[in-house]
Formats: C-alpha cells, sequence, structure tokens
C-alpha cells in the first residue's frame, strides 16, 4: 500500500485518506445478509406520521417476522442434516 502525502490534511482528514488508499471501507455483510431500505421515491412507500405510528405493534410484528425467518432456517438446516446422514449401502459382488 502507498501512503498518500497527508501532510496539509487535518486529522481526520488525514484517516479517509489513508482509508482511502487502503481500499475503502469493506462492509461485513455478505450480500443476503443486507437490509433493503425502500426509498421516499418507491411508489410502494407510504408515510405514516410518528402520531399514527404504534411501536408496540411494529416490534411485536418485526419480532414475529424474525421468530419466522428463524424457525424456517432451523427446519432448512435440519432437513440438510437428515440428508448428510444417510449413507447407502451397497452389496457386494458375489
Amino acid at each position: 500500500m502507498q501512503v498518500p502525502d497527508c501532510s496539509g490534511l487535518s486529522l481526520h482528514g488525514k484517516h479517509f485518506a489513508l482509508i482511502a488508499a487502503a481500499g475503502g471501507v469493506q462492509r461485513g455483510l455478505s450480500r443476503n445478509e443486507r437490509y433493503d431500505v425502500k426509498s421516499i421515491l418507491d411508489s410502494s412507500f407510504r408515510y405514516t406520521s410518528s402520531v399514527e405510528t404504534d411501536l408496540r405493534k411494529t416490534f411485536a410484528r418485526i419480532r414475529r417476522q424474525q421468530r419466522t425467518d428463524q424457525q424456517a432456517q432451523a427446519q432448512v438446516k435440519a432437513e440438510a442434516e437428515s440428508h448428510s446422514k444417510v449413507r447407502l449401502l451397497r452389496q457386494k459382488a458375489v
């Protein structure tokens, strides 16, 4: 890695110059783990004012969705493990 000349930069600027020289910031999330953010420009976006938002219901819905996702993942994992434990037996040729 070639270190850039940061002599005229502030400490903050030096920090970002070194990060850029090192190849930038790498996100630790895989493509499947990233969260899709809905844009305000998306036609399916509906604004809800804070007065009309019930946080208790929102968090309950999120928890239900997470439980469903975890159960589905556990089921897929259990099925994969059950298939990997099956061993084919072959008869010896007589």
